[in-house]
């Protein structure tokens, strides 16, 4: 293991543990946020899930963020110590998604001048580049979870056992065969020696 590839992944991981952790130890300033979201996802599971799976789904949101959170801190552990680090980042991905939705910034036309005056054009730019940033985080979670630490990985493998020549009968025989004549070479070479 590249020490590169380890401070790098650790660097990485570290932000997803620590917002993991954050969501779970106070799940308040998520919730509203979380809470459409949260009861769509709900409303999905129970139409399309049996009802022995629907029915242990937590309907509660600050419960959900909590769960939430802690499955990122550990996909984030995961990944930061090399245990199952691939698989581990998967997991920070797929929890990081439900995040991105949430940060999406709204687009405000300026024809619909804002009746609130809650967002000032520095705040609307400071939501897209937090965006951004969440986007930014979502892509590296991903080259992460592709990260084969300059070896190639099983499906580049299997695919290129395929490739090569396979192990037949026929193609064992015709191996046996040369083999044979080397050594009827060999022994002509060495009789005339």
């Amino acid at each position: 293991m590249s020490m590169v590839h380890f401070v790098s992944r650790s660097l990485l991981a570290s932000y997803f543990v620590a917002d993991g952790l954050a969501a779970l130890a106070n799940p308040e300033p998520l919730v509203e946020d979380a809470e459409p979201l949260v009861l769509k996802a709900t409303e999905y599971a129970n139409q399309f899930l049996p009802v022995s799976v629907s029915t242990r789904i937590p309907t509660s949101t600050a419960t959900t963020v909590r769960l939430h959170g802690l499955i990122q801190a550990i996909g984030g552990l995961m990944m930061a110590t090399g245990i199952l680090r691939r698989l581990g980042a998967m997991i920070v991905v797929a929890a990081f998604v439900p995040k991105v939705i949430m940060a999406r910034p709204t687009r405000q036309s300026e024809e619909e001048p804002n009746p609130s005056g809650e967002d000032t054009p520095e705040e609307q730019a400071e939501d897209r580049l937090a965006f951004l940033r969440l986007i930014a985080l979502l892509g590296a979670g991903l080259i992460a979870a592709q990260d084969t630490q300059d070896k190639p990985s099983r499906a580049w493998l299997s695919a290129h056992k395929k490739l090569a020549a396979p192990e037949t009968p026929a193609g064992s025989k015709q191996a046996k065969k040369a083999a044979q004549r080397h050594t009827e070479v060999l022994r002509e070479a060495l009789t005339q020696a």
